[in-house]
């Protein structure tokens, strides 16, 4: 944010949850729900629910990893498995949600994609794992 002021922040931040959003939706794998914080009451989300035909959801969690599994728990009480990205992940790509499918579907309990940075641009699982997702700030 210091190189590009909070403007200049918000905007790429706006590109890249565009981007990621498209990848989703090109992908096709699924119902697309978009975590929000503080919450989806803003024109931005609002936006993106409509040109992207997404689910808002509102964040809930202290940290990163309580978020997550928090998601997690309420995607997979209404489906056999989910999909979890992060929306800065530039390394994401179609092929990747749906290899990742492709794995839940035919057994795997948990897919990892990996990124080139060493953290992973997206995780799948089947059952909540909520062990996984302690501690991370």
């Amino acid at each position: 944010m210091p190189a590009l002021g909070p403007d200049g922040a918000a905007r790429l931040h706006e590109r890249l949850v565009r981007r990621t959003l498209s990848t989703v939706v090109e992908a096709g794998i699924g119902e697309i729900q978009l975590w929000c914080s503080p919450g989806p009451a803003y024109p931005l989300f609002e936006d993106l629910a409509q040109t992207y035909r997404v689910r808002l959801f509102t964040q809930r969690g202290a940290d990163l990893g309580e978020r997550m599994a928090h998601a997690f728990d309420s995607a997979l009480g209404r489906g056999r498995a989910a999909v979890l990205v992060g929306t800065d992940c530039l390394d994401l790509t179609a092929e990747d949600l749906v290899t990742a499918a492709k794995a839940l579907g035919s057994g795997c309990d948990t897919v990892l994609g990996p990124a080139a940075d060493g953290g992973y641009v997206l995780m799948g699982l089947r059952t909540p794992l909520p062990e996984v997702f302690h501690g991370v700030p």
